[in-house]
């Protein structure tokens, strides 16, 4: 599941993205619509790892977001690879 959401004054794209698949990671790929050249800002995922960690007071930040690098933009087609039971967040910007 994924949705997407555009800032019509500056154009820059925000990717909202889930893996439902315990097992598998998933290969996104999106179409960008504009003629502009675009770069990767900010990706993060949460998941994909131990699906039982949970936060608490002695390990408040077990489970968080973090950065991640398996994305690509050539040309128009922005392609991320989204981590078994997985949530990814990626934000595009014009260069």
């Amino acid at each position: 599941d994924m949705v997407a959401t555009r800032n019509p004054l500056d154009g820059s794209l925000a990717i909202f993205a889930v893996n439902r698949s315990d097992q598998e990671a998933a290969t996104l790929h999106v179409t960008i619509s504009d003629s502009a050249s675009y770069r990767v800002v900010e990706h993060v995922v949460l998941g994909g790892e131990d699906l039982d960690n949970t936060n608490n007071q002695s390990a408040p930040t077990r489970v968080t977001t973090r950065a991640n690098a398996a994305h690509e933009i050539i040309e128009h087609e922005l392609t991320v690879t989204l981590p078994p039971a997985s949530w990814t967040m990626l934000r595009a910007g014009r260069t």
